[in-house]
């Protein structure tokens, strides 16, 4: 996973399978809600990983579903897609 720009970071695990990652703010380029636990070539677990923004301002999946709309018409009408 890559970010940068990241402040307030806070790692907890919050039961033996789950690691919270927590932040105020941050520029998040690739993210993945799991990692597999591999030995010898063999899956041995999986753990889940939990994003947390602890901003006031956190956007909902309504506000970034309308970014992503205005983003892409946007785009499509400037290039003619």
């Amino acid at each position: 996973d890559r970010a940068d720009s990241v402040d307030g970071l806070l790692l907890k695990w919050t039961d033996p399978k789950t690691l919270q990652i927590s932040f105020r703010s941050a520029r998040i380029f690739h993210y993945t809600n799991f990692a597999d636990d591999i030995r010898s070539g063999q899956q041995v677990g999986r753990y889940d990983i939990k994003l947390v923004d602890t901003s006031s301002e956190t956007l909902t999946t309504t506000d970034l579903e309308l970014f992503y709309r205005g983003f892409h018409n946007e785009h499509a009408n400037t290039h003619g897609s």
